[in-house]
């Protein structure tokens, strides 16, 4: 009897093994690019690079740089688009309303943006010379400053002027090309004052001294010792710096006793649709919506209408720690 009972275990777990198997085994579900039910004169629309690495592939996690462990495996622009169409009319005339108003191009947004003239810009960046090329030649080209932070010391800024000033082609800064954008802030405004805003060696010993704060508390200090009230200020960092997280700049600058607290601050993502997955998508979702334009804005990423968020599993809320959002494609104009 036992025996019998034993085998029958063995033979039970076996099963369940090669079901196991079975199940982590099969293939994805993923959608195509453009759906039959959508029109093909609207191709144009989808003119974006095939959703992850491989045409008509998965999208990858872009916060953690991983393939979701779950289903769906989907184009999640297109999916977003779909979940779109199945709602009534009215709805869908709603959320289109919503995006419509909060999704500018640049020019019309950098128009609004020198009427507002925020006392400080907090532009986060990825450093890569696409990245930097974009904010040459759409923002900094058009937008003036008073006083420019890079995140570099000040004893480093010089340099990179004096080498941008000469015509020097590659001006390093964390690896990537910082002249082009040094050229466009001063053709803009040759009385620019470029600051470094990083932290100094003797700030860091301090601190570890001390054994208390952190890297951005040295990085607010540069910042609010230099300010002047009235004046247009930018800072071109790291995007997490620019978020309105606890303890990054951008959120310290806010602090009541913040010399900043009392003037209008505004905190942007620049995000690449060729090398942000999840921008990519949502790109995407914008055209198929008739959206049309290289480079957008989401003015105002607090305007997203919830079920947007839940058609993009929730992915796109990383928008929501910038205020506004600049989606760039990378092409020149």
């Amino acid at each position: 009897m036992m025996r019998a009972v034993a085998i029958a275990v063995v033979v039970l777990l076996a099963v369940l093994l090669v079901v196991r198997e079975k199940l982590h085994d099969r293939s994805p579900t993923v959608l195509r690019d453009i759906p039959d039910e959508i029109d093909r004169s609207a191709r144009y629309r989808f003119n974006l690079p095939p959703s992850g690495f491989e045409d008509g592939h998965l999208l990858f996690d872009t916060l953690k740089n991983e393939k979701l462990q779950h289903p769906p495996y989907i184009a999640l622009g297109i999916y977003a688009y779909r979940r779109y169409l199945t709602l009534p009319k009215a709805e869908r005339a709603a959320i289109r309303a919503g995006i419509e108003a909060s999704v500018w191009t640049v020019e019309r947004w950098i128009e609004a943006l020198e009427a507002q003239s925020p006392g400080f810009l907090c532009v986060g960046e990825s450093h890569q010379d696409s990245y930097r090329d974009f904010m040459a030649r759409r923002l900094f080209s058009a937008y003036a400053v008073d006083r420019l932070y890079l995140e570099a010391t000040d004893g480093t800024v010089p340099w990179l002027e004096l080498r941008s000033d000469i015509g020097e082609r590659d001006v390093d800064l964390l690896r990537a090309d910082i002249a082009d954008v040094i050229r466009a802030v001063v053709e803009r405004n040759p009385e620019v004052d470029i600051r470094g805003a990083e932290e100094t060696a003797s700030q860091r010993r301090a601190r570890r001294s001390a054994g208390a704060g952190a890297r951005d508390d040295s990085i607010y200090r540069n910042v609010v010792d230099s300010y002047v009230r009235g004046e247009r200020h930018a800072a071109i960092l790291g995007a997490l710096h620019c978020t309105s997280g606890h303890g990054w700049l951008y959120s310290q600058l806010g602090k009541k006793d913040s010399p900043l607290a009392a003037d209008e601050r505004l905190n942007l993502a620049v995000m690449s649709v060729h090398k942000d997955l999840l921008t990519r998508e949502f790109v995407r979702f914008l055209r198929s919506l008739d959206l049309a334009g290289d480079d957008l804005v989401l003015v105002d990423t607090a305007a997203l209408d919830a079920r947007v968020h839940r058609w993009f599993l929730d992915l796109t809320r990383r928008f929501l720690d910038y205020r506004t959002v600049v989606l760039f494609t990378g092409r020149k104009s």
